[in-house]
């Protein structure tokens, strides 16, 4: 089906035009899901745009190579005029039909740009719970619900934010991640003697992820006699004072801060276990990586996590901000080896169950074509 592009003047079988807006391509999460939903859109139906506000980064490049234009806008201040400014122009010139920003920054600065109530039609897209806005923010948000079409989240904890800022539930798609389909390895049911018992967290190393519970409980299994290693995949402001505490520790050599992984999804298979103890998020990529590469994990038990894993099936969960309880239930995998790895098979059938790339792209479809009939978010 070849969508009909609304006001346009361009012939009805034109393409519709979607302008993606993101504060930057960085390598983290929301921009990964970014690339995939703007490469894979069909041709045929869809012409994609990407602008950054901030600076382009990781995945500029790949968006370049698959024929997507990417602009590239240079804010360089919280409150920067001529990022209006350029960035009308360039929606101007692109003339999109549907508007489709992430995160708060590009959200802000579409609607603040467009009243919504005409084409373009704006959808916003939510990563990360309302904890990590400040009270301003939260205030901007719910006073420019008015202007926009529809938000986008992945998952049901993003979708209750959405209602308490203002968005009514036909206005709310709910839409998992997706995830490239990768061929899980098939994992030893048990360690051979004298193997470490190797553990990774992937992540931003920031406060509310609590890597600080990660790096206690590694110590508990270790003071226990247990050969558990534990790699921290990934940088950010929490780093140095991590690494002080950990050089405080006699357990150490146990943990290892490795830094940013470019491609940190290929190393996962390497590992007996993940770990993600975040106090609030959304739907994390790097969880739905470690379970598609057939990892038993471990995360806790906040909402975000409980839509992904269902506990004692897929994965196990533990009380947020617990070290101890985050111990004793690894401790659970380390004693039973073939727990570990049915948890992993379960848990990768899962990912490729729910949270397909294909599917992910689908209901994008679906969405933009909605739109493409006026305001209403309909999917």
């Amino acid at each position: 089906m070849v969508a009909v592009r609304v006001g346009a003047q361009a012939g009805p079988f034109s393409p519709l035009r979607i302008a993606f807006v993101i504060a930057t391509l960085d390598q983290a999460g929301a921009e990964k899901q970014l690339a995939l939903l703007a490469s894979n859109l069909p041709r045929e139906e869809f012409k994609p745009h990407v602008l950054a506000l901030h600076r382009g980064g990781h995945f500029e490049a790949a968006l370049r190579e698959a024929g997507i234009p990417v602009h590239v806008i240079g804010k360089r201040r919280k409150f920067d005029l001529g990022t209006f400014r350029r960035l009308r122009a360039l929606l101007r010139a692109i003339d999109p039909d549907v508007i489709h920003s992430w995160m708060f920054t590009a959200n802000a600065h579409v609607r603040l740009l467009h009243d919504g109530r005409r084409r373009p039609w704006i959808v916003t897209t939510e990563r990360g719970q309302k904890e990590l806005k400040t009270p301003w923010q939260r205030w901007l948000d719910r006073r420019l619900v008015r202007r926009t079409s529809g938000v986008v989240v992945n998952g049901r904890a993003l979708a209750e934010d959405a209602r308490a800022a203002g968005f009514a539930a036909e206005r709310i798609a709910i839409i998992p991640n997706g995830i490239e389909s990768t061929a899980p390895q098939c994992r030893s049911s048990g360690q051979k003697s004298g193997d470490d018992f190797r553990i990774a967290f992937v992540g931003r190393l920031s406060p509310e992820k609590r890597v600080d519970v990660l790096i206690e409980a590694a110590r508990q299994l270790a003071q226990a006699g247990l050969a558990v290693k534990l790699d921290l995949m990934g940088d950010g402001p929490e780093r140095p004072a991590l690494e002080r505490h950990v050089a405080r520790t006699a357990v150490g050599s146990r943990i290892c801060f490795r830094g940013h992984q470019p491609d940190a999804a290929s190393l996962l298979p390497d590992y007996d276990a993940f770990w993600l103890a975040s106090d609030f998020e959304g739907t994390s990529n790097s969880l739905l990586e470690a379970m598609a590469a057939g990892l038993a994990v471990v995360a806790s038990a906040i909402p975000a996590n409980s839509d992904v894993i269902r506990a004692g099936e897929t994965g196990l969960l533990f009380p947020a901000g617990d070290p101890a309880a985050l111990a004793a239930v690894t401790r659970r995998l380390i004693d039973d080896p073939e727990l570990a790895a049915r948890l992993g098979r379960q848990a990768a059938a899962s990912v490729q169950g729910s949270y397909a790339l294909e599917s992910m792209i689908a209901s994008h479809v679906a969405l933009f074509r909605s739109l493409a009939g006026g305001p209403g978010l309909r999917v």
